[in-house]
């Protein structure tokens, strides 16, 4: 009797200090500040007063009724110019949604050939100059993999001849007898990867409508991986097609980018493809990944709040923050990229520490956003941009960078070098064969991967085994290589083959 009388006076006390912190923090708060009644809300939410927290969060919406923090907290998703309940469109009633109204997204998604691509071809600044149009004439007839296939797109994408290459190239893609993709998907690849995503931004349509007569499996492999770059919607349909392709490399590349699109973890299914594009082919960007945030797979949430990120959307940073306490070390480590990208600090959080070392530099990032959320701007937007001064660009080799790029753990990077080095056929089994002998085990083992996918050979390479048993088949690989000329002190001049 005694023990139950001391809990009950200890916990009215509790309640009582409980509501005497409520109060201060009420006193703290503007009524009419938006973010600062948002994060008393939060601030309810995280010492256990729920109904208090939903009363805050609807407080936030009569002060702004757009606040898209305080809709997702309760529940709501933005479909078109309004916001639903996600119940609605996780349950609608047949063919509608609330209200009576049709839900955007759940009518039937358009299909490959039902996307409207503008294909209209970019005015030629020059033509009458023929110069760069040799070039694209000889695309078809050239090896994916060989030099001249290289040095044709290095030539496309220079300042002086890029303006006529990407109309032209236009052109030649809409022609049904034209027979490559692959020297304008590269070409595209290399003006995103140098920040010129605008200039190719017009191969985009050609290349994915071309992807539909095209057949050779190179092509098609890079098509698919440039359409992942672009991150245009639009392409997923014919993605999801590509997913279906009986090359096994067409296919991985296919579903790879559907993962840059989607923000969907990886491996991604056709079905998952394919039901995510159903789901989402009428809903805004923004709505889609705020809803994938919340979902109770962490690896889904914290590729949303990567996307969510470049949209700087400050909802995805409690959630990001709320992630580094999970036990799965994959999501950790994407959850403190994200955290050094959003505050320009690491915390001093590891990965690897224990649970309960990570638990407490959490408490601090958690402290320092109760304190700060409200009025906290992402750390690259008001960072100072230095100019700093040119500098000779020093040539690197793409293709040992995309080698060491196999043991990455920053977001695709290693997917997508995996994916560069398999487009590039013959031309990068040289680094490949160095990066047998590399320190990191996981690097040999791509590499030898790679190395029997693109070759179709296979000497028995143990990536596990010690130095001394590897170098064995790593000479009995290179002894190949050199008898088939592909490495490049020994590189061949035969003509290449023209690509059927």
């Amino acid at each position: 009797m005694l023990r139950l009388l001391a809990l009950l006076l200890l916990s009215a006390s509790v309640l009582v200090a409980e509501e005497e912190t409520l109060d201060s923090m009420v006193k703290k708060t503007d009524p009419d500040n938006a973010d600062a009644v948002f994060a008393l809300a939060e601030w309810c939410g995280e010492h256990n007063l729920p109904t208090k927290s939903r009363q805050y969060y609807k407080a936030v919406l009569k002060i702004d009724t757009n606040h898209e923090a305080a809709r997702t907290a309760l529940g709501f998703v933005r479909v078109g110019d309004k916001w639903v309940s996600a119940q609605h469109l996780k349950e609608p009633a047949p063919g509608k949604g609330p209200e009576g109204g049709k839900i955007a997204g759940s009518g039937p998604a358009p299909s490959a050939d039902q996307i409207h691509w503008d294909l209209a071809i970019p005015k030629d600044p020059e033509p009458e100059n023929p110069f760069i149009t040799d070039y694209i004439n000889r695309l078809p007839g050239l090896k994916n993999d060989c030099t001249d296939m290289d040095n044709a797109v290095a030539t496309m994408g220079t300042d002086a001849n890029m303006p006529m290459a990407i109309p032209r190239l236009c052109a030649a893609l809409a022609r049904p007898d034209y027979g490559d993709i692959f020297g304008a998907s590269n070409l595209a690849m290399d003006l995103i990867k140098n920040g010129r995503a605008d200039a190719a931004k017009p191969l985009l349509p050609f290349i994915v409508k071309a992807s539909e007569h095209i057949t050779d499996a190179g092509d098609l492999e890079a098509a698919a991986f440039a359409m992942g770059k672009f991150r245009d919607r639009r392409a997923l349909p014919r993605l999801i097609e590509l997913m279906d392709h009986k090359d096994d490399t067409v296919k991985e590349t296919a579903a790879n980018a559907v993962s840059m699109i989607t923000m969907l973890p990886q491996p991604v299914t056709k079905a998952k493809a394919a039901q995510w594009w159903s789901q989402n082919h009428a809903i805004d960007e923004k709505t889609v990944f705020m809803t994938q945030l919340k979902s109770s797979d962490p690896m889904v949430s914290i590729e949303a709040a990567r996307a969510l990120y470049e949209l700087r959307e400050k909802a995805m940073v409690p959630v990001v923050i709320k992630l580094l306490r999970s036990d799965d070390r994959a999501v950790t480590v994407k959850a403190l990229q994200l955290l050094v990208k959003i505050t320009g600090r690491d915390w001093s959080y590891d990965p690897a520490m224990p649970k309960e070392a990570r638990d407490k530099r959490v408490d601090l990032v958690e402290k320092w956003w109760k304190d700060e959320g409200a009025r906290f701007v992402f750390v690259a937007d008001v960072a100072p941009k230095k100019e700093l001064p040119v500098a000779p660009v020093a040539q690197i080799d793409q293709e040992a960078e995309w080698v060491r790029q196999l043991g990455s753990i920053e977001g695709n990077l290693s997917q997508q070098a995996e994916a560069n080095l398999l487009g590039k056929g013959n031309a990068s089994v040289q680094a490949l064969l160095n990066g047998l002998d590399d320190q990191a085990v996981i690097i040999r083992r791509k590499c030898h991967d790679i190395l029997r996918s693109i070759t179709k050979q296979d000497f028995q390479f143990d990536p596990r085994a010690e130095p001394a048993a590897r170098a064995k088949p790593v000479a009995a690989w290179r002894d190949w290589a050199a008898k088939k000329g592909l490495l490049k002190d020994e590189e061949g001049d035969a003509e290449p083959t023209p690509k059927k």
